[in-house]
């Protein structure tokens, strides 16, 4: 789970200083969403939904776990010159709501003191779901700034099996941003990312069991990210850490999206499929001829 927390810290803390980032040198907006109600739960309601979270952050690790002694097994069978039938792995179906996401950062936050890091750009960031998009919201406040600054995004998983985050809107306060004021901020992330990608490419490793190293997983998801602030498809796979710390490629093969709650399908990728994530992770971004179905 510390592996998780860490991952997740990072993705938050990027992102929100992106919008701050986005919001910085804007006109002063003190109006706030109509979704936006931070500290809206108790500290009891906060506890159990952080519960919750945690509970079913448990299920996914222990699937996942499984799926890999699975494909350890059938690669050590493979080895001795054994058979075993080929069955594809099942998927991970697991529905989250925007408050059991919102408490269980909030948890993590105080347990790790995450807050100190990111409370110098944003105050009181939350996640909220809605029938079409994602919404990360928080409070900035500086001297150029007092609003609640957020992005909505959309999440589309394509016909041909590769999955796209759409920017669909970012608001200061209540007004629209115009994309021209944070697209060289976007362009900086691009850059910085493409310059580290090539070492991380070299290096990348995915094991006959399933197991990646590090080097791996961030060429993924630098790739992701990159894919993603340039508005494009690409492989929707990520990493998820096992019982033994194994870091394995799951893909998500769906998103659907309610009122306040999101599920995820995550599907654990068998041999072949693995084999052909490494070569695109180390073919340069953008290049990759993605196959729908085998992907």
């Amino acid at each position: 789970m510390k592996w998780l927390r860490r991952c997740i810290f990072a993705v938050v803390v990027l992102v929100f200083a992106a919008l701050l980032l986005l919001a910085g040198g804007y006109l002063l907006v003190r109006g706030a969403p109509d979704y936006y109600h931070a500290g809206a739960l108790t500290a009891a309601q906060q506890a159990l939904a952080a519960g919750s979270a945690e509970d079913k952050f448990r299920q996914i690790l222990n699937s996942a776990d499984l799926a890999h002694r699975d494909s350890a097994l059938a690669a050590q069978a493979s080895q001795n010159g054994a058979t075993q039938p080929t069955t594809s792995p099942a998927a991970i179906n697991v529905t989250f709501t925007d408050d059991e996401l919102n408490s269980v950062f909030e948890k993590w936050s105080e347990l790790n003191n995450w807050k100190a890091t990111y409370s110098k750009y944003i105050n009181d960031p939350m996640v909220i779901f809605q029938r079409d998009r994602i919404i990360l919201a928080g409070r900035v406040q500086n001297n150029q700034l007092n609003s609640v600054v957020s992005v909505q995004l959309q999440p589309e998983i394509l016909p041909d099996g590769t999955m796209q985050l759409k920017l669909v809107r970012a608001l200061a306060g209540r007004l629209p941003v115009p994309t021209a004021m944070f697209q060289k901020y976007l362009d900086r992330a691009v850059n910085a990312l493409t310059t580290r990608l090539p070492n991380w490419q070299r290096g990348a490793r995915i094991a006959p069991d399933g197991e990646a190293n590090n080097d791996a997983i961030a060429a993924q998801l630098s790739k992701l990210a990159i894919a993603a602030l340039h508005q494009q498809p690409t492989d929707g796979v990520v990493f998820l850490p096992t019982a033994g710390k194994a870091n394995v490629p799951v893909k998500v093969v769906g998103v659907t999206m309610q009122d306040h709650s999101i599920q995820f399908s995550l599907r654990p990728l068998d041999g072949s499929e693995r084999e052909a994530l490494l070569k695109r992770i180390k073919s340069p971004a953008g290049s990759e001829a993605v196959v729908a179905s085998s992907n």
